[in-house]
């Protein structure tokens, strides 16, 4: 599941609990299990529950693809940090790790994307060296 806080805030027009309940009762969680099993056929594909104190503090998922310039890129498709966990440096050094997977797997960029509204990833993204490389733009239309 991505970070809610990753979200855009047309999609978190409800509580965090209401999101996650939605979100649950759908099909996103077998759309992302599939995704993810497909993911792991590559061999390189990391997926990593994080525990601090016995607890599960974090998920990451980094993917791969080549380019078609035929130059690998490493795909952070998910950094969540457990709520009660945040703010404690597990998502930067989460994020460290990620680093060092795709350089040992010889990765000549490292992709991630987040919310233009999520400022503390963001944050932690450029104090990592990240730079803004495309912008997404979207239109919320009123189609009721």
């Amino acid at each position: 599941m991505s970070s809610y806080e990753s979200l855009p805030a047309w999609y978190r027009d409800q509580s965090y609990r209401a999101y996650h309940e939605k979100w649950f009762e759908s099909t996103l969680p077998a759309l992302f299990l599939d995704e993810l099993a497909k993911s792991l056929q590559e061999e390189r594909t990391v997926a990593e529950i994080w525990q601090e104190d016995g607890q599960n503090a974090g998920f990451l998922w980094l993917g791969f693809s080549v380019s078609p310039h035929n130059r690998l890129i490493a795909t952070l498709h998910n950094l969540t940090v457990a709520p009660n966990f945040q703010r404690r440096g597990i998502g930067g050094m989460m994020l460290q790790a990620v680093e060092s997977i795709a350089k040992r797997s010889k990765a000549g960029i490292l992709r991630v994307e987040t919310s233009i509204e999520n400022q503390p990833t963001q944050a932690m993204y450029q104090k990592a060296g990240f730079t803004v490389a495309r912008l997404l733009y979207e239109k919320e239309l009123d189609n009721s």
